[in-house]
């Protein structure tokens, strides 16, 4: 088995991670890979050049690794060592089962569609980052009701007051869309998900709409805390006359699949998708 460059990327703030990097990092360069350990407190600037990246925690650290690898086009193996785990697929036992797998391109590698979300206009600066998950804009202090405008496509799609919008890619149906009454939808399939969080009204409903279709919302009113966030974790002031556009990612995320279990197997056994009730 030809020899492979290894990024192993982690985080140091968790303890468990700290030390299963260093095992692993071991047992990697045993195996004769060529291992460049990376954490995410102090990553390069640069991305280094590998065909694998082996990232350590629960899925936001996959986010987080996967927005500084700038969605490369590297494939991610997701070891869990966090709680649920959805993108990191492989426990480190699996990971160690199925390397020769991994490295003989045997284990199925799915695209993931992600999302790029530009913010423009007002009184803040601009930006234009990618997204995973979803793409949140949040009420924020002191939480009285927002109203915004949206527009799909060329469509006016009218204006939604409540305490905000999701908006959400397949891989991010199973986040803060699930919690908030969005549909779950089949990570291979390519759609944009749209849910309102609380909305005033019985007439707005989550849309599942084209990804061809660019999603512009206005702020009409908002609140001084009113924000916008991206997989949780990066997030920008969002005020009054600003506008964010929100399209299809250019590049999508690659994540090896475990053989050892599928999507609705993990939703089944970590979230008790489709479970019956119990009876005592």
């Amino acid at each position: 088995m030809a020899a492979k460059r290894v990024l192993l990327v982690g985080s140091k703030q968790k303890t468990q991670v700290s030390a299963v990097a260093g095992q692993i990092s071991a047992w990697l360069t045993e195996c004769g890979d060529h291992v460049q350990m990376v954490w995410l407190e102090d990553k390069p600037s640069k991305v280094v050049q590998a065909e694998l990246a082996v990232v350590l925690g629960g899925d936001g650290t996959i986010l987080n690794a996967a927005r500084w690898l700038g969605i490369s086009g590297v494939p991610i193996v997701g070891v869990n060592i966090g709680k649920l785990g959805f993108l990191a697929e492989f426990s480190v036992s699996e990971l160690k089962e199925y390397w020769p797998d991994i490295c003989a391109q045997r284990c199925r590698i799915v695209e993931r569609m992600t999302l790029d979300c530009e913010l423009c206009g007002g009184p803040t600066e601009s930006f234009c980052q990618p997204a995973i998950n979803d793409v949140v804009i949040t009420a924020g202090d002191p939480f009285r009701m927002i109203e915004l405008t949206m527009q799909l496509g060329s469509s006016e799609a009218g204006r939604i007051a409540g305490d905000g919008l999701i908006i959400s890619t397949p891989t991010g149906s199973t986040a803060y869309n699930m919690s908030a009454g969005g549909p779950i939808v089949d990570p291979q399939v390519q759609a944009i998900i749209v849910t309102p969080i609380c909305a005033h009204s019985l007439n707005h409903r989550p849309l599942v709409v084209s990804p061809e279709h660019e999603i512009s919302i206005i702020a009409q009113r908002v609140n001084k805390g009113t924000s916008i966030i991206l997989d949780g974790q990066v997030s920008r002031g969002f005020a009054v006359g600003q506008e964010v556009k929100v399209r299809r990612g250019k590049d999508n995320l690659q994540v090896v699949a475990s053989p050892a279990r599928d999507h609705w197997g993990t939703l089944g056994a970590k979230l008790h998708w489709a479970k019956g009730p119990k009876y005592s």
